[in-house]
């Protein structure tokens, strides 16, 4: 079964593929958990459908850097 990081790095790949983000650009985990909407619906919904009960979004955000992390060389 798929984690909450993986789904953020999966976003954080679609983000590169589509030309949206450059690797490497990192968001900043502490302001995407103080937003009404911490996770794209459409990753809640899956994550949910998948049995993930109750997302986690420091999980999402932390698979997301890691993911511009690794495309950075960093």
């Amino acid at each position: 079964m798929k984690t909450e990081a993986d789904y953020g790095r999966d976003y954080a790949a679609q983000l590169v593929d589509d030309g949206l983000v450059s690797p490497g650009d990192l968001v900043n985990i502490e302001q995407m958990l103080g937003r009404s909407i911490y996770i794209p619906d459409g990753d809640y919904v899956a994550m949910r459908r998948s049995g993930i009960t109750n997302p986690s979004a420091l999980e999402y955000w932390t698979g997301y850097n890691a993911y511009m992390q690794k495309q950075a060389g960093k």
